[in-house]
């Protein structure tokens, strides 16, 4: 079994480079208008735009839509070490 058969799935659907949803997430680093953050089993996204706003988060659901001009779209292997703020709050 290869390393991501073993994690939790996710998925990226982007509207007409407007409205951006993601699941499966497991933390979000940062956002703002500019710029987003958010973990998945497989690694960092990170996102760059203008006027971007958060208009779902739910990481018990792993749930997160944004909404602005996205410009950007940005994967990494970069996990998340420590807990973010997030993550704290919706246990």
């Amino acid at each position: 079994m290869d390393e991501f058969s073993k994690k939790i799935p996710h998925s990226l659907i982007l509207d007409d480079r407007k409205k951006l949803t993601l699941t499966g997430i497991t933390d979000v680093g940062n956002f703002d208008e500019e710029s987003m953050t958010v973990y998945t089993g497989f690694g960092e996204i990170s996102v760059t735009g203008e006027k971007m706003q958060v208009t779902v988060l739910n990481v018990e659901t792993g749930q997160f839509c944004a909404e602005g001009k996205i410009i950007s779209i940005k994967y990494s292997d970069k996990t998340v070490k420590n807990p973010g703020f997030f993550s704290k709050v919706f246990k």
